[in-house]
């Protein structure tokens, strides 16, 4: 896709893709070594709907107020709960799930160890959405 071949050559800085949704599995893309990463929500104001993400080769930094977006095998979103992680489903493409964490939580966090789940790959985050402005 161009904006992922784009943002990934740093020939831009940021790219603005649609919001991840079952049928449509760009989001698999992000699940490789050097990919960008999502890093917000657009609209940044909570308005009920997500219309699209900003994707950018930056680090998922804390903000205090975090979800936290991974690439599992299809039903990893179910073993994330079952690690105790307040996690949902937010699309899919038959053998992959794009999972949501509540909170800040990267790659590295040793919850994410576990034998059952065996494809776990942080492909950014964002912080949660502002209720007003």
């Amino acid at each position: 896709m161009l904006f992922r071949s784009d943002v990934a050559s740093g020939k831009a800085t940021i790219g603005v893709v649609p919001a991840p949704a079952a049928g449509a599995s760009w989001w698999t893309l992000l699940a490789s070594k050097d990919a960008p990463k999502i890093v917000a929500l657009l609209p940044f104001v909570a308005t009920g709907k997500v219309k699209a993400v900003a994707i950018a080769r930056v680090a998922f930094e804390p903000s205090g107020s975090d979800r936290s977006l991974f690439v599992v095998d299809s039903g990893g979103s179910a073993l994330l709960r079952k690690a105790g992680f307040p996690a949902r489903k937010l699309a899919h493409d038959g053998k992959r799930e794009l999972a949501e964490i509540e909170g800040f939580v990267v790659g590295n966090d040793a919850r994410l160890q576990s034998p059952k789940l065996r494809r776990v790959v942080s492909v950014g985050g964002y912080a949660d959405p502002l209720s007003k402005i």
